[in-house]
């Protein structure tokens, strides 16, 4: 409950400065933001995974030997981060700290630093499912997206090509959905041919995508028997594709209302007034898009997705602030905010409904817990669970 209740505050002055058309108020969204970041800082993360997570923790001893006998150890970077983490203090709470500082640490500085509003980004990184599915439970895909996020514009954005592919495949150590993301300078230098067929691109690209959806169904299951049973990344990735493909409704739709969200916040937008990258940014939106749309018979996609949409943090916010029009710009941002407090309601149960299934747990939306990773008798209590 006390995320919603953070969401709703935030949300609610969101609104309040923006009906009052104030300005300057970057160093009071700054204050508010960082508090909230405190908050999820010192948090103890509790999510359907944190039992695997205290598993690796405890069983690495050697990282790089680690990755080839243990399904669980195979991201040597998430593993290498743990067995240092366990040299310093042998504490799984002091360990999440570490994790937390890390991802708060990259996607705070690259918000303050990129973002045109510092408040409706934080409200997008609670809202948008990070909080709750990947810091409050999928650790390894966060940090990973972290070091994407801050490489893609702390680096990308000003065409430092190798810096960036260096920083993407150290997130590659902690996350396989990470090497989509080694392809985005191809995309940079390519971009000026997209802008200039926009149109042809994106019918023949929506074609081709559910095309090769089709084909996919046929072809992935058979390649990915070939790779057998082990322990590898490869391995792993392929292993979703020998489920039963079937298409998520709830998920095609969602896609479909956050892409058609990012075109409705551009039209809106003076153009004038846009950061250049932008263009990259957008391009990037729809190729996720095709991407999903080519694999959406398999569930494991929607993680792809969402490890990419981060930049939705800075993008959302850039285009949003770029709106003139006052009645438009609140009505966009009212649009935003419901969406992701829907996101935010389904994630907490979601989350809730896991934790009581795999451990017993018997929580509900009023008496879901904020524990601090200094509660060491919480945070205890927690950890014996696992143990039973």
């Amino acid at each position: 409950m006390y995320v919603l209740v953070i969401y709703a505050i935030l949300a609610c002055f969101l609104v309040g400065i923006t009906l009052k058309e104030k300005t300057n108020t970057r160093c009071l969204e700054l204050i508010l933001s960082g508090l909230v970041m405190l908050i999820f800082l010192f948090r103890f993360n509790l999510g359907p995974d944190y039992g695997t997570y205290h598993f690796i923790f405890e069983s690495v001893s050697n990282p790089i030997v680690d990755m080839f006998q243990a399904h669980a150890l195979r991201n040597v970077g998430f593993a290498t981060l743990a067995f240092l983490s366990k040299s310093i203090v042998h504490s799984y709470p002091f360990f999440m700290f570490v994790c937390n500082f890390i991802s708060i640490g990259l996607c705070g500085y690259t918000i303050y630093k990129y973002s045109d509003s510092i408040l409706l980004s934080t409200i997008l990184f609670i809202g948008s499912g990070i909080v709750m599915i990947y810091l409050g439970s999928g650790l390894r895909q966060m940090l990973a997206m972290s070091l994407f996020f801050f490489a893609f514009y702390v680096f990308l954005r000003k065409k430092k090509y190798f810096k960036y592919e260096l920083m993407v495949l150290l997130a590659c150590s902690f996350h396989e959905a990470s090497v989509l993301g080694l392809l985005f300078p191809l995309i940079d230098l390519l971009l000026p041919h997209f802008e200039k067929y926009k149109k042809t691109y994106l019918i023949g690209c929506t074609i081709f995508s559910i095309g090769i959806s089709t084909a996919i169904i046929h072809v992935l299951p058979i390649i990915a028997r070939f790779f057998g049973n082990g322990y590898s990344a490869i391995t792993h990735v392929f292993s979703y594709f020998l489920e039963n493909p079937q298409i998520s409704i709830m998920g095609l739709g969602m896609e479909v209302v956050f892409v058609m969200m990012i075109v409705g916040l551009y039209y809106f937008a003076d153009h004038l007034k846009l950061d250049p990258f932008v263009s990259l940014e957008m391009t990037i939106t729809f190729v996720l898009f095709f991407v999903y749309l080519m694999f959406m018979r398999y569930p494991i996609v929607s993680r792809i997705c969402d490890f990419y949409q981060i930049i939705f943090l800075i993008l959302i916010p850039r285009l949003w602030a770029s709106i003139l029009d006052k009645n438009k710009k609140v009505l966009c941002l009212l649009g935003v905010l419901l969406l992701n407090a829907f996101l935010l309601y389904s994630d907490v149960n979601y989350t809730i409904a896991l934790l009581n299934n795999s451990y017993g747990y018997t929580f509900n939306l009023m008496n879901f817990p904020y524990t601090s990773v200094f509660n060491q008798i919480k945070c205890n209590e927690y950890i014996q669970v696992l143990m039973k």
